[in-house]
């Protein structure tokens, strides 16, 4: 039994031995011995293993690891690499190590190899510190990408990227090198530049009062300060104060063109007014103004469907100066009149912009599909609107200017004869009028077209002469904010000279339901049409954005 806890006690002692450990605390040096049966290889030179794509195998020798790469090694006095660093079945004995990094020695201290173990080294390489001078307050500091705080950092040694962000967003950046041991002063050299408001910008110029987004002012500023901007109406009467910190170089905030007890305004030029509210004797330092304007609207109009009584004409409802309107819809129209049931497929991608008051323009592209693929054709068209009447009112008149071509896939200069729409390809001349009482709207549009079907009556192509066409619109619709129902009646009469083009008569009630609003949009449609006696069905969805 003694002889049994005998030799456990001198096998625990053997245990203990085999894993000596060597600590000195003020250099951060470890130093343990291993044996074949408990090496633990670290996970830095398992790296290094994969790098060389070697297998280790145990072997008596020395290792020396850092926390940071490429530090010199002097082995007795002989350089022999760079961290981390290992030689198998070196001459045992005791060895003086110095470690180095960058000209700065780290640390120098005694290891002794056998050759029954292997030895392996791990340092931390020594910390200095970083002094801040005449930092400014609430300057932000981050080395390396990583945030600190205070006037004295602790780093560790070697090269470093400072970057100071100080009031609000002024930048310095510097290389630095942090010594072991040592100390390094940085000075900040900045100051504050003069507090300005530069490029205040309003987007967009103009807006009927109530717009659900609202104008946009943006500004560039040439530091961070405090500013309140003051919104006049034309008889100076003060609309509305908007105190707002600056603490970036660009940015906006958003208005909503409405009183504070939610009446609307009137229209006419409102002026925005900045003041520096930092100073003493606060002064004005940036103007600009905009709009109100109760005849555009910032609203979708549907791009790809068309009731007969023109309710989507070109210029019967326009954009306010510096909107625009993208959209893509896609639906079908079948013909239950036609024993065959005749469709029509149209895809469509349309899109319109006011570039400025009083102006609209506007392109559309549709692919229409029908149920005889040789008979699908492609429309286009690009048109102009202006608004005629200079003042609001409950009436609207506007002049438009149209351009369109529908030729079949198969030989764009052939014109379909069936058409489920009343403008035929060429150049139109349409006066939109609207008059509203409230959510109820009347549209009236009589169109001059100047045509081009060539001269055979049964094969239209485009081609002279050019043959004049007389056509009329007329709808009623109610609109509210999340639907739209319209009746609508239009009578195109033959063309001059008579002879190819036959007094069309249709007649139709849609409905438009939205269910997604504001910038982004998503509609559908449904209703019927009457092409002279025989119904069409008419379904589809539109989606676009408008900003």
């Amino acid at each position: 039994m003694k002889a049994d806890f005998r030799s456990l006690i001198i096998s625990t002692f053997l245990l203990l031995l085999a894993g000596r450990v060597f600590s000195d605390s003020d250099k951060d040096i470890q130093i343990d011995e291993y044996e074949s049966w408990n090496y633990i290889r670290h996970p830095r030179m398992e790296k290094e293993d994969y790098l060389r794509q070697s297998v280790f195998a145990f072997q008596p020798g020395l290792e020396i690891i850092t926390d940071l790469d490429d530090v010199k090694i002097l082995l007795s006095g002989e350089e022999v690499g760079r961290t981390p660093w290992e030689q198998n079945n070196l001459e045992s004995g005791q060895y003086q190590v110095r470690l180095i990094f960058r000209g700065f020695e780290l640390n120098e201290f005694s290891v002794t190899v056998h050759n029954d173990r292997r030895t392996v080294v791990t340092a931390e390489i020594g910390k200095g510190t970083l002094i801040l001078k005449d930092m400014p307050s609430g300057a932000v500091v981050e080395i390396d990408g990583k945030l600190y705080s205070g006037n004295e950092i602790s780093l560790k040694a070697g090269k470093k990227r400072l970057r100071i962000t100080a009031f609000g967003w002024e930048t310095s950046e510097s290389a630095i090198e942090i010594p072991p041991g040592g100390r390094v002063e940085w000075r900040y050299d900045g100051m504050q530049e003069a507090f300005k408001l530069e490029e205040l910008k309003v987007v967009p110029k103009s807006l009927p009062s109530n717009d659900r987004r609202g104008f946009r002012i943006s500004w560039s500023a040439s530091s961070s300060g405090r500013v309140v901007f003051k919104i006049l109406s034309p008889d100076n009467e003060l609309i509305t104060e908007i105190p707002v910190t600056i603490s970036s170089t660009r940015n906006s905030i958003y208005w909503l063109p409405i009183r504070k007890n939610g009446s609307a305004l009137t229209d006419g030029t409102y002026r925005i007014v900045a003041i520096d509210i930092d100073k003493n004797n606060a002064k004005d330092i940036s103007r600009a103004s905009l709009m109100i304007d109760s005849r555009f609207q910032r609203e979708a109009r549907l791009m790809l469907n068309t009731l007969p009584g023109l309710l989507y004409a070109p210029g019967s409802s326009m954009l306010s100066p510096g909107v625009w309107q993208i959209a893509m819809g896609a639906g079908a129209d079948i013909d239950i009149g036609d024993s065959n049931l005749s469709s029509v497929f149209p895809v469509t991608v349309g899109f319109r912009i006011s570039p400025s008051r009083r102006w609209e323009i506007s392109a559309k592209f549709d692919v229409r599909v029908r149920n005889s693929f040789d008979t699908t054709s492609v429309y286009s068209s690009l048109s102009g609107s202006w608004r005629i009447n200079s003042t609001t009112g409950p009436f609207k008149i506007n002049l438009a200017l149209l351009l369109s071509h529908d030729g079949f896939v198969s030989e764009i200069n052939r014109i379909p004869q069936k058409n489920f729409t009343m403008i035929l390809p060429g150049l139109h001349f349409i006066t939109p009028m609207e008059l509203s009482f409230d959510s109820w709207h009347l549209i009236l549009s009589p169109i001059i077209s100047l045509t081009f079907i060539g001269s055979d009556n049964e094969n239209w192509r485009l081609a002279g002469p050019v043959r004049s066409v007389q056509s009329v619109g007329l709808g009623v619709y109610h609109e509210s904010e999340k639907y739209l129902v319209g009746i609508s009646t239009a009578l195109r009469g033959p063309d001059f000279p008579q002879g190819f083009v036959d007094l069309t008569l249709w007649s139709g009630l849609e409905g438009r339901f939205d269910l997604l609003g504001d910038a982004s949009y998503l509609a559908v449609f449904t209703g019927v049409r009457y092409l002279n006696v025989n119904p069409t069905i008419s379904v589809g969805i539109e989606m676009g954005l408008i900003g």
